[in-house]
């Protein structure tokens, strides 16, 4: 009884039936050729190597030597982590696609470039969503290298303000001795005009010691010894008494630190960018089918419905 009830309802509306199928594909295979298919490539990064931030901590390995470790020593697990700051930023991932020309919301922005990394931090996963395979492993590389070049240059920076700030002390350091020699000099020179002059009122010409003993009792070297090293002091363009060579030296290392060669790898691959093989969203042929299938819902449904509403008027 129902079986004929539900043919003779599927006669009765079928034209019905067969333009909400219609509809439904339409609108299916619309969708379907509208919608542009995604595609994820994925990589998995882990903690650099040493010969790839060799760069820059042989840079701050010197700058610790010549500012007597006043440089915070870096870990590679220390700047891993300063990578994985700068990948899981917002802003980074904001500035990245408009530089490709993407605008993108924020919650659109952590759909496009996904970032997930692990409790302890060892390993992150970096994936990028596009309408083609090769697209998204380009722009993922692309990605990691504009993240790369960002944490360079930060270390760059760093580098350069501890070399500024060391070269800076040092200079202070090299004008305090230059003054301290130059006031030293002065005070040497006083010294030897006043034992030349009681020198040669107590007639003393000839040296009462060795003149290489002691350079402490002036008066006793004599007048002629006394005017010749004054002499010396006044005509020499040296100080004798600077010693500021370490100061010097060391402001030669920093200046022999190329900053410019510091270029390093912050992230070591685990796994490379891929090439997706797979699409991550519905073809066409998919729309086709859910189409087909809630079309036939939908019919099922309002035969369904005849045959309640026939059966009630029977009854009645």
């Amino acid at each position: 009884m129902f079986f004929n009830a539900f043919i003779a309802e599927i006669r009765q509306k079928y034209k019905l039936l067969v333009l909400i199928t219609i509809a439904f594909l339409v609108v299916g295979i619309s969708v379907g050729v509208n919608t542009e298919d995604k595609w994820t490539s994925k990589s998995l990064l882990k903690s650099p190597t040493y010969n790839q931030t060799s760069s820059l901590f042989s840079a701050l390995k010197a700058l610790s030597s010549v500012g007597n470790n006043s440089v915070a020593p870096l870990t590679l697990d220390y700047v891993f982590e300063e990578f994985l700051s700068e990948v899981t930023s917002i802003d980074n991932k904001r500035d990245y696609l408009q530089s490709i020309g993407l605008e993108a919301s924020s919650s659109q922005v952590d759909k496009i470039i996904k970032v997930i990394v692990t409790a302890d931090k060892k390993l992150v996963e970096v994936s990028f969503i596009s309408t083609s395979a090769l697209e998204a492993q380009e722009k993922l590389k692309g990605y990691l290298s504009h993240v790369s070049s960002k944490i360079n240059d930060e270390f760059i920076e760093y580098t350069q303000n501890s070399v500024n700030s060391i070269q800076k002390s040092l200079i202070i350091k090299s004008d305090i001795l230059e003054k301290t020699a130059s006031y030293r000099l002065e005070s040497e020179k006083e010294k030897l005009k006043f034992a030349s002059e009681i020198t040669k009122k107590s007639g003393i010409k000839k040296p009462i010691i060795d003149p290489g003993l002691d350079m402490n009792l002036p008066i006793a070297l004599g007048s002629e010894v006394i005017n010749s090293q004054l002499k010396e002091y006044q005509i020499n363009s040296y100080n004798v008494f600077r010693n500021d060579f370490h100061v010097k030296s060391r402001l030669d290392v920093l200046k022999s630190i190329n900053i410019d060669s510091i270029d390093i790898e912050p992230f070591r691959y685990q796994i490379k960018p891929e090439l997706p093989e797979y699409k991550t969203s519905p073809n066409l042929k998919k729309y086709t089918i859910l189409a087909l299938l809630l079309s036939m819902v939908v019919s099922v449904t309002i035969i369904i419905y005849g045959i309640r509403n026939t059966i009630i008027c029977k009854l009645k």
